[in-house]
This record gives structure tokens, sequence and C-alpha cells, in this order.
């Protein structure tokens, strides 16, 4: 196989990629891409409207389970219900043209909290990297999430999202 990199730009930063020749073509063998910059247009966003410590931490657990299914690794399912830890199950095996190499979330651009009692919620766009052996899909997923308190911490009991793929 031969091996070769490239140079190229990505949300205007230089990155190197390893690309490798196989039977069907070349395929990225290494890319040295920040993870947490698999959303560069999040920049500016990320910080408005910044949830208080526990709802952040609840809304991160929560995206990083989805993740974590989506890559086939063992997922923490404590961050949400039942329900919404098996609608999160049938999500992570949507056809993704291949197997999953890994996959990454993050949270960015977080809309104003509506609370009653120890119910919050709020609008909070998704930033969703899943790699493949032969592609990379960055999705922007938009949620109306609902956290409930739940034994001093809290949980989402509710996820209603709109999936918008960029392959």
């Amino acid at each position: 196989m031969d091996k070769k990199q490239w140079d190229h730009t990505a949300y205007g930063n230089p990155r190197l990629l390893t690309l490798t020749r196989t039977d069907s073509g070349w395929i990225v063998t290494g890319d040295d891409t920040d993870e947490m910059e698999i959303c560069g247009y999040t920049s500016g966003y990320a910080t408005e409207n910044l949830p208080e410590g526990d709802v952040l931490q609840a809304i991160e657990k929560y995206f990083q389970m989805r993740a974590d299914l989506i890559a086939g690794r063992d997922a923490d399912g404590s961050c949400t219900t039942d329900t919404l830890l098996t609608e999160s199950k049938v999500f992570a095996q949507c056809d993704r043209s291949g197997p999953v190499t890994g996959s990454r979330s993050v949270p960015y651009r977080f809309g104003v909290e509506t609370r009653a009692g120890d119910q919050v919620t709020l609008q909070v766009m998704e930033a969703l990297r899943v790699d493949g052996a032969s592609c990379c899909m960055i999705s922007r997923i938009s949620h109306t999430l609902t956290l409930s308190r739940m034994n001093d911490q809290y949980i989402v009991t509710g996820d209603k999202y709109f999936f918008n793929s960029n392959s």
C-alpha cells in the first residue's frame, strides 16, 4: 500500500491528512484535526446563554452518551430516561455508509432556559462528528431538551430534535 500526506485547510486552519492507497482507492488513515474543532462554525456561539453548571453537565453527558452509542462504545445511560436511552440506541443504528471508527458530540448555541419548578427546557444545537473508514460526517442537530432534577442532579427527560447532515 502507498501512503502520502496532504496539507489542506479546514475551518481556516491548516490540517495534515495521511492517505493510504487500498485496492478500492485512497482512504484517510490519519487526521490531525483537533476534536474540539469539529465545528469551527460554532465559534462565538458556544458561550452565548451558557446554562448553569449542573444543567450544562447533564447536556454534555447526554450528548456524550449518544456519541458513545454511535461509535459502539459502552454508554452511561444514567443521564437520561430509559425511553430516551432506547431512542438513542435506535438513532445510533442508522445507516452511516460503513463501519464507524469514532464519534464526538459538542453542544453549542444554547437558547434561553425556561424553568418550571425542578424542570428546565431549552434549545441547544449539537455538533456531531461521525468518523468512518472512508469518510467523516459532521451533522448539526437542533434539540429542544427538557431536563428534570432527580436525586440532586439533572437528567434529560425529553428530546425533540431535527437532524441536518453535512458529509
